[in-house]
This record gives structure tokens, C-alpha cells and sequence, in this order.
């Protein structure tokens, strides 16, 4: 499980909870010889909706259940500036309607804190991981796609350079 050393490019993982021995507990895993690198912390979803928008993390780790701005409504905003990030819940409940509802809000998974171990984030984080690589994948592909196509299409009409950059900018490349 997870990356092993150096294998592939370095995600990063903001942790926010509430609870200071749950952030240790994740902080002291080691996670950066699976690839993955805590790069902040926050105590609830507002300090955390500064931090994901500063540092663009790739995965967000958060609680549920938080003073002032609950996991739910952090994922909320943040799908909105931020949908290439992944977000895994931390809840204390059981409770299937808990993680129900943290699937249908954006979560890729959640973990139970009672159980919460250096293997299920690892498994969690690969899960982030794969589907991440993946997406990417796909976004290069279309990117390389529109750029040919667009060559073949100004190619044909033959435009001068005003006009593509023009046309560049018309579409936001």
C-alpha cells in the first residue's frame, strides 16, 4: 500500500479538526514516505476556507462536527473555487445517514475516528490519489485536443497572428 518513496509527485494534505489529539495523530503518521505532505491545519471549516484558498491543497481531511463552520459547509464552498480537490470526512458517528450524507455533499470517502489508523488514511489517500492522477490525465488530454484542434482550425483559415491571439483569448487559453 501507498507510494513508497519518491515514486510520484507529492500531494498535498491539509488536515482540519477540532480536536488537537486527532490532528497529532495524523500529523505524526508518516505519510510523507507514502507521497502525501501535511501542508496545514486548521482548528475549524473558517480557518480552513483561508488556508485550502492559500495553499491549494489537493486532498482536505476534515471533521464533521466543528465550531463555527462545519466539514459539510467547507465542502461545500470550496467545490466551488476548488473541484479538482479531494475531500475525506472524519466523523465520530457510525451512523450509515452520516456517511451518506458526506458522500452526496462532495466527500470522496470518510473515516471513523474511533478507528482511524496510518493504513485506512493511507488507503484513503491512495483512493484520493488515483482518482486525482486520473483526472489530471483527462484534463491534459482535453487540453491537447482543443490545442490541435485549434491548430488544424487556424492552419485552414489561415489567420494572422492578431487574429489568434484573438481567438486565444476568445476561449480562454
Amino acid at each position: 500500500m501507498g507510494l513508497g518513496k519518491g515514486n510520484r509527485e507529492r500531494m498535498k494534505v491539509i488536515v482540519v479538526d477540532d480536536e488537537i489529539p486527532i490532528r497529532d495523530e495524523i500529523r505524526t503518521m508518516c505519510l510523507a514516505e507514502y507521497g502525501y505532505e501535511i501542508i496545514g491545519e486548521a482548528a475549524n471549516g473558517r480557518t480552513a476556507l483561508q488556508l485550502c484558498r492559500q495553499l491549494q491543497p489537493d486532498i482536505v481531511i476534515t471533521d464533521i462536527t466543528m465550531p463555527v463552520m462545519d466539514g459539510l459547509e467547507l465542502i461545500r464552498i470550496l467545490q466551488r473555487t476548488m473541484p479538482l480537490t479531494k475531500y475525506v470526512l472524519l466523523t465520530c458517528h457510525q451512523d450509515f445517514a452520516y456517511a451518506s450524507e458526506a458522500i452526496r455533499h462532495g466527500a470522496l470517502d470518510y473515516i471513523i475516528k474511533a478507528d482511524i489508523s496510518q493504513e485506512g488514511i493511507l488507503r484513503v489517500l491512495d483512493r484520493a490519489r488515483s482518482i486525482i492522477e486520473r483526472e489530471q490525465e483527462n484534463l491534459r488530454k482535453l487540453e491537447n485536443e482543443q490545442r490541435n484542434s485549434f491548430s488544424r482550425y487556424a492552419l485552414k483559415n489561415v489567420w494572422d497572428a492578431g487574429e489568434i491571439d484573438r481567438e486565444l483569448e476568445r476561449i480562454h487559453f
